[in-house]
């Protein structure tokens, strides 16, 4: 998959390219070498890379009205209810975190540009995620945005903000 390709699924509206290609854009994150992070930032994938991150919370909130009084009549018969929350959803949340982590790693500019694209309050949000690699890999990013001289911007970012 091309960066041109990669860029044009992560920002656009076909949600079944948004897992493919965000996942592609964490892999060439974590290359070991020169991975391209600026390239990544001046591509403007950052702001899906963050919405990402909050996916189940507003697949959950949309469905769970309607589907609410029917899972519990379902448990109560005895069937197994309908998961809300589906995985391949949990994976996009995980890649774009993973991918998102990737980019505050790099140098201060660099993780400046994570936070200033909003992913800092679902990143805490994401440390109550009932699946642990999505847990886990919020506490990786929220560590690599409080490390050095960002600690103190994060701490004044709107997430603590009064």
């Amino acid at each position: 998959m091309s960066m041109e390709e990669m860029i044009a699924g992560i920002r656009g509206s076909d949600s079944s390219l948004h897992f493919q290609c965000t996942q592609a854009c964490r892999k060439l994150l974590s290359r070991e070498r020169h991975p391209p992070i600026d390239d990544i930032i001046k591509a403007g994938v950052l702001p899906y890379l963050a919405k990402f991150l909050d996916y189940n919370d507003r697949f959950v909130w949309a469905f769970y009205c309607f589907f609410a009084w029917a899972q519990v009549r379902k448990l109560v018969a005895g069937v197994e209810p309908l998961r809300l929350v589906s995985n391949s959803s949990t994976e996009l949340q995980f890649e774009a975190a993973w991918a998102l982590t990737n980019v505050a790693s790099g140098n201060s500019d660099q993780t400046r540009a994570v936070v200033r694209e909003g992913a800092v309050a679902p990143f805490i949000r994401l440390l109550s995620s009932p699946h642990q690699n999505v847990a886990e890999q919020a506490v990786w990013a929220i560590g690599e945005l409080t490390t050095g001289v960002l600690g103190f911007e994060f701490l004044q970012s709107e997430v603590f903000c009064c």
